[in-house]
C-alpha cells in the first residue's frame, strides 16, 4: 500500500477509535482534553478528522489520557485503518523505547 493511500486511512481511523474510545469512557471532549493535555478544539479536530498531521506526543497524549498503552491505541488505530496488525512489532518497539 501506498504511503499516500495509508495517510488517507489513517485519519478517519484515528477520529473513529478516538470517538468510540471517549464515549465508552464517558468523557466528555472537555474531560479528555483535561486528561491528555490536548486543547479542546484540537480533541474536536481529531474526533472529525480534520486535525492534519499528528504526532506521537499526541498519541502518547491520547494514551494517557484513556489510561491505555500507546501500542494498544496505535494497534487499535492501524486495525481500524485496515493496515495491519501492529501488534507483531511490538517486542520490537518495546526493546527500542525502553533501550
Amino acid at each position: 500500500m501506498r504511503a499516500k493511500a495509508r495517510r488517507e486511512r489513517i485519519s478517519p481511523a484515528i477520529a473513529f477509535v478516538v470517538k468510540r474510545q471517549r464515549t465508552y469512557q464517558r468523557h466528555s471532549i472537555a474531560e479528555l482534553a483535561r486528561r491528555s493535555g490536548l486543547a479542546r478544539g484540537y480533541v474536536t479536530d481529531l474526533e472529525n478528522g480534520t486535525a492534519g498531521d499528528i504526532t506521537i506526543s499526541t498519541l502518547v497524549g491520547l494514551a494517557r489520557g484513556f489510561d491505555v498503552s500507546i501500542l494498544w491505541l496505535l494497534d487499535t488505530i492501524l486495525k481500524h485503518a485496515g493496515i495491519g496488525q501492529f501488534a507483531k512489532s511490538r517486542t520490537v518497539l518495546k526493546r527500542e523505547v525502553d533501550g
